[in-house]
């Protein structure tokens, strides 16, 4: 999964919910880091009702629909000029993104309505 960083720690917890056993009361440690001087860390237990939450997920399907971008597509997506989403099948969908006064590289993302 490309571009992810930080966003690649709660993909990994969701591999994990779906994936593996789990109990309510379970603690999870994350831990990500960036390439300057910036890391994250914090811990996380699992709640009565995780899994109705994790049923709505439907992680493998989302993965198997994922497309692969070409350069042109990429940048179009990072400058604002993308004019529809790359998948339309896709519950969250990204709305915007690109160069801002205030974020280099801000990302706006929607979920859409089932």
């Amino acid at each position: 999964m490309g571009n992810l960083y930080t966003a690649s720690i709660f993909l990994s917890l969701m591999s994990s919910l779906e994936f593996a056993k789990n109990s309510v009361g379970d603690t999870f440690l994350f831990f990500a880091y960036g390439s300057g001087s910036k890391a994250k860390i914090f811990e996380g237990e699992l709640m009565p009702g995780y899994e109705k939450i994790i049923r709505m997920w439907k992680t493998s399907t989302i993965l198997s629909d994922r497309r692969q971008v070409t350069f042109d597509q990429y940048i179009a997506m990072r400058t604002q000029r993308m004019t529809q989403p790359i998948s339309v099948n896709s519950l969250v969908y990204q709305v915007s993104s690109g160069i801002t006064e205030t974020n280099r590289f801000e990302r706006i993302y929607k979920l859409r309505n089932t």
